[in-house]
Protein backbone atom coordinates (compact mmCIF):
# COMPACT_ATOMS: atom_id res chain seq x y z
CA UNK A 1 0.00 0.00 0.00
CA UNK A 2 1.57 3.22 -0.97
CA UNK A 3 1.21 6.61 1.58
CA UNK A 4 -1.15 8.35 -1.07
CA UNK A 5 -3.39 5.12 -0.44
CA UNK A 6 -3.03 5.23 3.57
CA UNK A 7 -3.26 8.90 3.91
CA UNK A 8 -6.84 8.15 2.17
CA UNK A 9 -8.26 5.22 4.36
CA UNK A 10 -11.57 6.06 5.57
CA UNK A 11 -12.08 3.38 7.85
CA UNK A 12 -11.61 -0.58 8.31
CA UNK A 13 -13.70 -3.51 8.09
CA UNK A 14 -16.27 -4.62 10.71
CA UNK A 15 -14.47 -7.98 9.98
CA UNK A 16 -11.24 -5.93 10.91
CA UNK A 17 -12.33 -4.39 13.75
CA UNK A 18 -13.38 -7.97 15.01
CA UNK A 19 -9.96 -8.61 14.23
CA UNK A 20 -8.01 -6.02 16.07
CA UNK A 21 -10.53 -6.53 18.66
CA UNK A 22 -9.41 -9.85 18.90
CA UNK A 23 -5.82 -9.21 18.81
CA UNK A 24 -6.47 -7.05 21.82
CA UNK A 25 -8.40 -9.17 23.79
CA UNK A 26 -5.75 -12.06 23.48
CA UNK A 27 -2.98 -9.06 24.52
CA UNK A 28 -4.88 -8.57 27.71
CA UNK A 29 -5.46 -12.60 28.60
CA UNK A 30 -1.45 -12.59 27.77
CA UNK A 31 -1.14 -10.02 30.22
CA UNK A 32 -3.19 -11.01 32.91
CA UNK A 33 -1.16 -15.25 33.11
CA UNK A 34 2.07 -12.54 32.97
CA UNK A 35 2.84 -14.62 29.77
CA UNK A 36 3.38 -11.67 27.10
CA UNK A 37 4.66 -12.76 23.53
CA UNK A 38 6.43 -10.69 20.65
CA UNK A 39 2.51 -9.87 19.37
CA UNK A 40 1.63 -8.33 22.53
CA UNK A 41 4.81 -6.27 23.13
CA UNK A 42 4.32 -5.16 19.58
CA UNK A 43 0.55 -3.80 20.29
CA UNK A 44 1.56 -2.03 23.64
CA UNK A 45 4.85 -0.19 21.76
CA UNK A 46 1.81 0.66 19.67
CA UNK A 47 -0.42 2.02 21.94
CA UNK A 48 2.18 4.21 23.96
CA UNK A 49 2.57 5.96 20.80
CA UNK A 50 -0.67 6.88 20.64
CA UNK A 51 -2.24 10.50 21.68
CA UNK A 52 -3.66 10.56 25.33
CA UNK A 53 -6.97 10.00 24.49
CA UNK A 54 -7.22 7.20 21.59
CA UNK A 55 -4.37 5.15 24.59
CA UNK A 56 -7.06 5.65 27.13
CA UNK A 57 -9.85 4.51 24.87
CA UNK A 58 -7.63 1.58 24.21
CA UNK A 59 -6.48 0.68 27.78
CA UNK A 60 -9.44 1.40 29.23
CA UNK A 61 -11.85 -1.03 26.82
CA UNK A 62 -9.16 -3.69 25.96
CA UNK A 63 -6.23 -4.07 27.74
CA UNK A 64 -7.73 -3.00 31.67
CA UNK A 65 -7.81 -6.24 33.83
CA UNK A 66 -11.86 -5.41 33.89
CA UNK A 67 -12.14 -5.50 30.26
CA UNK A 68 -14.35 -8.39 29.42
CA UNK A 69 -16.70 -6.74 31.49
CA UNK A 70 -16.54 -3.07 30.11
CA UNK A 71 -18.57 -1.27 27.66
CA UNK A 72 -18.27 1.16 25.02
CA UNK A 73 -20.43 3.26 26.85
CA UNK A 74 -19.00 2.96 30.31
CA UNK A 75 -15.45 4.03 28.60
CA UNK A 76 -16.93 7.15 26.74
CA UNK A 77 -18.90 8.19 29.78
CA UNK A 78 -15.74 7.89 32.50
CA UNK A 79 -13.32 9.70 29.55
CA UNK A 80 -16.43 12.56 29.59
CA UNK A 81 -16.47 12.32 25.32
CA UNK A 82 -19.58 11.87 23.24
CA UNK A 83 -20.58 8.15 21.64
CA UNK A 84 -19.33 10.02 17.81
CA UNK A 85 -16.25 11.48 19.56
CA UNK A 86 -15.33 7.83 20.94
CA UNK A 87 -15.88 6.13 18.02
CA UNK A 88 -13.80 7.98 15.81
CA UNK A 89 -10.89 8.15 18.59
CA UNK A 90 -11.20 4.27 18.56
CA UNK A 91 -11.13 4.47 15.28
CA UNK A 92 -8.00 6.39 14.70
CA UNK A 93 -6.11 4.31 17.45
CA UNK A 94 -7.51 0.60 15.38
CA UNK A 95 -5.94 1.90 12.25
CA UNK A 96 -2.69 2.68 13.78
CA UNK A 97 -2.54 -1.19 15.57
CA UNK A 98 -3.32 -2.31 12.09
CA UNK A 99 -0.50 -0.17 10.41
CA UNK A 100 1.65 -1.63 13.21
CA UNK A 101 0.96 -4.62 12.51
CA UNK A 102 0.99 -5.02 8.96
CA UNK A 103 -2.75 -5.54 8.82
CA UNK A 104 -2.58 -3.02 5.76
CA UNK A 105 -5.31 -6.06 3.42
CA UNK A 106 -8.15 -5.08 6.01
CA UNK A 107 -8.78 -1.47 5.01
CA UNK A 108 -11.60 -0.25 2.90
CA UNK A 109 -9.75 2.52 0.87
CA UNK A 110 -11.51 5.69 -0.08
CA UNK A 111 -9.84 7.05 -4.27
CA UNK A 112 -9.89 10.74 -4.92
Amino acid sequence: MRHKEISTVSRISKNAKKKIESILFEVNLLLIVEQPNETCQKVLSIVECMPDLEKQIIQERYLDVEAAYTTDQTVYESIGISSPTYSKCRQAAFVKIALGLELVDIFKIEHD
